[in-house]
């Protein structure tokens, strides 16, 4: 009888032991500044600025980093990094956050919006990048590029888009 308590015992210990943490991810910064996209295509995204946004393509990184970004339309910026701390190729949530300075960028409906926000489904250990495609309306001045995961902020990179 008292082995079959202990183990009862034991069970429930077992059945109510709080889950694991999970594993603490981090990012790493691999470049930043003006880079170029071979390859891209336009898909419709109502959630998007001009309701349109970029997928594919193969980013080539700047072959010098740079936070002062010279507003060209048509052109990149933004920064590469690598999720790291988990067995590589793990999937992992993050936010992808653009803080944009003021008037912001316009939507579709003509609302401006000074923080753009996207969730993202992503694996470890492969080269990722969060930047934007500059138009005629992009904003001059500090912009913020920020990736999240839950509320801890991973990486972050300001930027000081200029006219040339």
């Amino acid at each position: 009888m008292t082995r079959m308590l202990a183990a009862l015992a034991f069970l429930a210990g077992v059945l109510v032991a709080p889950p694991a943490p999970a594993q603490t991810i981090r990012a790493v910064e691999l470049w930043y500044g003006l880079y170029s996209v071979e390859d891209v295509q336009l898909v419709e995204d109502p959630a998007a600025p001009g309701g349109q946004r970029r997928v594919g393509g193969k980013i080539r990184p700047p072959a010098e980093n740079s936070a002062r970004v010279p507003h060209t339309p048509g052109s990149y910026f933004g920064f590469g990094y690598r999720l790291a701390g988990a067995n590589p190729g793990e999937p992992v949530t993050v936010r992808h956050v653009q803080i944009v300075p003021p008037p912001g960028l316009r939507d579709r409906l003509g609302q401006f919006h000074t923080r753009l926000d996207r969730t993202l489904n992503l694996s470890t250990g492969r080269d990722l990048f969060i930047g934007l495609s500059m138009g005629d309306a992009t904003p001059l001045g500090p912009w913020t590029l920020q990736v999240w995961q839950d509320d801890r902020l991973l990486i972050e990179r300001q930027f000081e888009l200029y006219k040339p």
